[in-house]
Formats: structure tokens, C-alpha cells, sequence
């Protein structure tokens, strides 16, 4: 049985009651002391091993008898329906369905604006898919670290600016760029493996962007330790997400299939636009749902927080 760790004043500031202590180590820190990582202070680590912290609070808790708290994440069977449930269904319940529905006709609507070209066009169009990566890694996050409650919609511009290159540039070139580089030197027959390797690997590489703001945290030998440690529930958890992929692309082939021959009225087309946006919306939750919660399920034994 796991003893609780000797309470002693921080390690860097005797003067200061302790409020961290470390998993691994079990030094204690104050709040000023402790070090963070990730974007929104995501993750507490030591200072001294680069180990997870917890609130010393909930280290030295009682332990809940069994049963007194429905469980979340413990591992595979109904924990897997709970992640699926929360994945598909709590969209759907208030508030997420409100936020979908304005969210995805608010998209739906600026893209409209995006075909009229020029520097207001790209500007409208970084900051829609900005704005969208932003919000999408925070839900990943707060998936994955158990936060409950509506995410809040303020906008953050180093959020956006540092989502958009994290999953526009960053991550396509580290998890493509062999393809593309083996394509260049002439090997092509490498280029389909090294393709389908880049993005047998992009759920797993959006977890670690979504928690922790750094281009390593993409890092192809960092990403195969923790995908090697859930080789299994991570095909799983591929195959629920491309279902998702699957419906978005139904979608907006039905969309376009459907509409009318010849030149669309644009009440139509601002239709298609609002119902498009919110079905891919609502599609971008549940993938950041899956996702998150693949790692709260798995975390330890992903083994990223040490």
C-alpha cells in the first residue's frame, strides 16, 4: 500500500507552507515554486525530476469507498462506453449544443467570406482555423486533465497563434515531412508507408500538442514510447475516429450532391454553409473528446506524466 509522503515546508522556500507534492520523488513545493508546462498551466511537474505533481490536498484525502464515485477512466470495457458517450452524446445536451449550433453557423457564415480573395480573405481564413485550433486543443486538454463544464469561448491570440502552428505547420511537417523528403531523394516506393505512418501517428501526436505548448512534444521517438505502451485500445481509438472522418466527409459530399443543378440561389448556399459548419463543428468535438479522453483512460500507462 502506497504511504502518504512526509509533509515537510517547500523544498526551494522553507518559509512557504507546502501545497505540491511530487509523485515520483515526493518533494513538496509552494504555488510559487512549483513549475508548469503546457498551455493554461496544464500539467504541475517538479522541479527537481520533472515529475507530475499533485495538490497535496488530494494526496493526503481519504480514500472514497468503492462505489461512492461513478469512475471515469480506470481502463477498456464500460469506461470505454462512458468515453464513447461523452464523445457522442454530450454535445448534444445543453450547453454543447447551443455552442455547436452558434459555433458552426458562425463558421459556417465567415466562410462564405473567405472565396472573396485577397489579404481579407486570408486573414478571415487564419483567423476562423485559428481561432477553431485553439478552441479544439483547450477541449483536448480539458478532456484529458478531467475538467468539467463548458469551455470558455474568450479568444486568445498566443492560443491561436501557437494551435495554428502547432497543427498547420508543426505537426504535418514532422509527421509528413519523411514522405515528402523520401519523394525528393527519389525513394517512392517509401512514400506510401511513410504517408500512412504519419497518419497512423496524428491522434496520438495531437494529444501531446494539445498537452504541452512545444514542437518536441511532436517528437517521433516521444510519441512511439507512449503509443507502444496502448498499441491495442489506439487502434481502437483510430477506428472511432475515423468513423467521425467518415461522417464529415459524408457530409459534406451529401451536402453539394444535394444541391441544385446550376447556379444555387444564395439563401442555399448560405444554408449549406450554416448546416455544413455545424455538422463539422459537432464532428470536431467528438475527435477532441475521443482524444482526450483515450489519455485520461490510458495515462498511466502512456507514461507522459511520469
Amino acid at each position: 500500500m502506497k504511504q502518504p509522503p512526509v509533509i515537510h515546508p517547500c523544498e526551494n522556500d522553507p518559509r512557504h507552507p507546502p501545497e505540491w507534492v511530487c509523485t515520483s520523488c515526493g518533494k513538496t513545493w509552494c504555488d510559487q515554486c512549483i513549475e508548469r508546462i503546457g498551455l493554461h498551466k496544464a500539467y504541475e511537474i517538479c522541479p527537481a525530476c520533472f515529475k507530475r505533481c499533485e495538490r497535496l490536498e488530494t494526496v493526503l484525502a481519504p480514500p472514497q469507498r468503492r462505489g461512492s464515485k461513478k469512475s471515469f477512466a480506470r481502463g477498456p470495457g464500460k469506461d470505454w462506453s462512458a468515453m464513447l458517450q461523452r464523445a457522442w452524446v454530450l454535445p448534444l445536451k445543453s450547453p454543447g449544443i447551443i455552442l455547436i449550433a452558434i459555433g458552426g453557423a458562425a463558421f459556417g457564415l465567415l466562410r462564405l467570406l473567405i472565396p472573396f480573395g485577397g489579404v481579407f480573405g486570408i486573414m478571415v481564413a487564419m483567423f476562423i482555423y485559428g481561432y477553431l485550433a485553439q478552441y479544439w486543443l483547450a477541449l483536448v486538454r480539458a478532456e484529458a486533465t478531467g475538467e468539467e463544464g463548458p469551455l470558455d469561448p474568450e479568444l486568445d491570440w498566443d492560443a491561436l497563434i501557437s494551435g495554428c502552428l502547432s497543427l498547420f505547420i508543426f505537426i504535418p511537417a514532422i509527421l509528413f515531412g519523411p514522405a515528402l523528403l523520401a519523394g525528393w531523394v527519389g525513394l517512392s516506393q517509401l512514400k506510401v508507408p511513410l504517408v500512412a505512418l504519419g497518419a497512423f501517428m496524428t491522434p496520438i501526436a495531437l494529444i501531446a500538442a494539445a498537452l504541452y505548448d512545444s514542437v518536441s512534444a511532436a517528437n517521433p521517438i516521444y510519441l512511439i514510447q507512449g503509443l507502444s505502451r496502448v498499441f491495442l485500445p489506439y487502434i481502437m481509438l483510430c477506428i472511432w475516429l475515423g468513423l467521425s472522418v467518415g461522417a464529415g466527409v459524408w457530409l459534406f459530399h451529401g451536402l453539394h450532391a444535394g444541391a441544385t443543378t446550376g447556379l444555387p440561389s444564395f439563401g442555399e448556399i448560405v444554408l449549406r454553409e450554416i448546416v455544413l459548419g455545424v455538422g463539422q463543428v459537432y464532428l470536431l468535438w467528438v475527435a477532441g473528446r475521443l482524444l482526450g479522453g483515450f489519455y485520461r483512460i490510458y495515462e498511466n500507462r502512456i507514461g507522459w506524466s511520469g
